[in-house]
């Protein structure tokens, strides 16, 4: 599972990707005042078909579950307590994160919120993060399907508190370029 874990604001550097070495997180410094890591399996206690860093909460061990986001949180120096996280529904649905918010339907959170962790879970979606890079941070991360593209969740995403000048996807009125995906996408959304 790939997850985008973000807060909006704090320290978080670049990491590299070591060949033949498995890293636990992925941190990816983009603009503005944000932590932005990408989850990989490895450094957590679910074991089996969910080994090792499970966040999902699905079919595994609640408690695991609950463990493993300490340990990603801890990573990245959030507060766990605080981490709001949604529940895939493949749409466009985009919500503001709250507190210790868990799964809230959506396939977004976003917050201006000053170290408000957020958890969204991919899988085999496309994890995006949308952030302010000038003005009063604010932060989106999006669970991005075929059927929530086609829908406009990167749009949505935008538009929760961004200017214009902030965000813009050309494309369609949805804001995004539906070209540039597959032919399953063109049926779906009615092109």
């Amino acid at each position: 599972t790939r997850v985008v874990k973000a807060t909006t604001y704090g320290p978080g550097p670049c990491q590299r990707i070591i060949p033949g070495v498995a890293p636990r997180m992925i941190r990816w410094q983009g603009p503005g005042p944000y932590v932005v890591a990408f989850t990989t399996r490895v450094g957590g206690v679910s074991e089996g078909p969910y080994a090792s860093l499970n966040l999902g909460a699905r079919e595994d061990d609640p408690d695991r579950i609950a463990a493993n986001r300490v340990i990603a949180c801890d990573e990245l120096g959030l507060d766990a307590g605080r981490l709001a996280v949604n529940r895939q529904r493949h749409s466009p649905s985009v919500h503001r994160a709250e507190p210790g918010q868990d799964d809230r339907p959506g396939d977004g959170l976003w917050s201006d919120r000053p170290g408000q962790p957020m958890l969204v879970l991919t899988a085999d979606c496309v994890p995006v993060a949308v952030g302010t890079s000038a003005g009063s941070p604010c932060l989106a991360v999006l669970h991005a399907g075929w059927r929530g593209l086609s829908e406009g969740i990167v749009a949505a995403g935008g538009r929760v508190r961004f200017t214009e000048a902030e965000f813009n996807v050309p494309g369609d009125p949805n804001g995004f370029a539906l070209s540039r995906l597959g032919d399953e996408v063109h049926v779906s959304s009615g092109d």
